[in-house]
């Protein structure tokens, strides 16, 4: 559906009602490593080791439930900023020098 149909980013609650969370941001990274598509993790667990699971795996960032709308239209803003930043980079498709 997301290379049918491409965004910029995603936000995904890690406790769905009929899937796990965790399995579906391993197959979206599984079958779109190459894009620039940026995931944002909503969940209600503030563990440590859940976070840096979630940033192994490829997340752009992890919010803890209730999110502060502040809080999270900062984090897509910034997101967004940094991917625009990229997209406009005379070397994005080169190896890191720039």
């Amino acid at each position: 559906m997301l290379r049918q149909n491409p965004v910029d980013l995603l936000l995904l609650d890690l406790q769905l009602p009929e899937a796990d969370g965790w399995e579906v941001l391993r197959r979206i990274r599984n079958q779109m490593t190459a894009t620039g598509l940026s995931i944002v993790i909503l969940t209600a667990s503030a563990a440590a080791y859940k976070s840096e699971e979630a940033f192994n795996l490829g997340a752009a960032a992890y919010l803890v439930k209730p999110v502060n709308i502040a809080d999270l239209i900062s984090t897509v803003g910034n997101i967004l900023k940094k991917n625009q930043r990229i997209e406009e980079s005379p070397c994005r498709h080169e190896r890191p020098v720039c």
